[in-house]
């Protein structure tokens, strides 16, 4: 739905521009800033990764007998993206006259969601043993530059406005955490296992694209109010242990160092596992204020 959005902008944006530089008068260029504050959600998400984990949500496993392999009784899923929640946007941007603009823009999340799930499962190997895994997944402050150009109704007081450009992620690092009980059934004897890693993605280049309206409070203030949207997918590059503890105890440094990373793909041999893409896209609703500078 985004990319059909984008294509008809595009050719909005070629004939607008078409038009405005073939006008005969004048226009004034202007050189402007822009601050805005919104809150962004998931659009075209991803429910869980490459092994089946949901990424948010919870799957319960039993086993009909005693040594069975456990099979899914239950599960609830939630659609995520890493690119959501609090969101700051600011940007530069030039009018070449009062109809088409350029714009560096970058969209940085300043309170990230954490999407948190949850699987329970009897052992593989015998039903005396209940394992319940519970995760957390989130970037810290994602950050995602925005070049665009712009296109505006050219209103003395209200102003329309649209923007369609490139997603260019510059911070987009995963940092999951997860924690780990096996408990014997029936007792209260149980064993916990902590661990935490950080995935790096491989850079990919996406799209982003706004609508808007603007109403000027005099020549240089103007309040503004949009709708946004980031389409965007980021494979996999590399995964880092941060830290490993058993029962409280830190055993980090005792982890062979080639178990520490590992490496992702999509072709390879040993020692290269196979990459999968993770979901930044979203759709936003910002306010905030154009401000010009000359």
């Amino acid at each position: 739905m985004i990319f059909k959005y984008l294509q008809q902008m595009r050719k909005l944006f070629f004939t607008a521009l078409t038009l405005s530089l073939c006008a005969s008068a004048a226009q004034a260029q202007k050189l402007y800033v822009r601050g805005m504050l919104g809150f962004a959600v998931a659009n075209a998400g991803q429910t869980t990764d490459d092994t089946r984990s949901p990424h948010s949500g919870s799957m319960l496993y039993t086993a009909p007998s005693t040594g069975a392999t456990p099979v899914l009784t239950s599960f609830k899923l939630k659609s995520v993206s890493f690119n959501t929640g609090i969101q700051t946007s600011l940007a530069l941007g030039y009018m070449f006259n009062n109809n088409v603009g350029v714009e560096l823009g970058a969209d940085i999340g300043i309170a990230h969601i954490e999407h948190e799930g949850q699987i329970t499962a009897p052992s593989s190997n015998s039903s005396a043993y209940t394992v319940t895994q519970f995760y957390s997944q989130y970037v810290k402050n994602p950050i995602i530059l925005t070049p665009a150009l712009c296109l505006q109704s050219g209103g003395k007081k209200i102003n329309i406005y649209t923007r369609a450009g490139l997603a260019v992620p510059v911070r987009s690092n995963i940092t999951t955490e997860i924690g780990q009980i096996t408990t014997a059934t029936g007792t209260n004897s149980s064993r916990s296992i902590n661990l935490g890693y950080t995935t790096t993605t491989a850079f990919s280049l996406g799209f982003s694209g706004a609508a808007g309206v603007k109403y000027a409070v005099n020549s240089k203030l103007q309040l503004g109010a949009e709708i946004s949207a980031v389409s965007l997918s980021l494979y996999l590059d590399k995964l880092e242990f941060t830290s490993y503890s058993e029962n409280g105890v830190d055993l980090f440094s005792r982890l062979p160092e080639e178990s520490k990373r590992i490496s992702y793909g999509k072709s390879g041999g040993s020692g290269v596992e196979p990459t999968y893409s993770v979901p930044f896209s979203n759709v936003g609703l910002k306010v905030g204020v154009f401000y010009t500078l000359k």
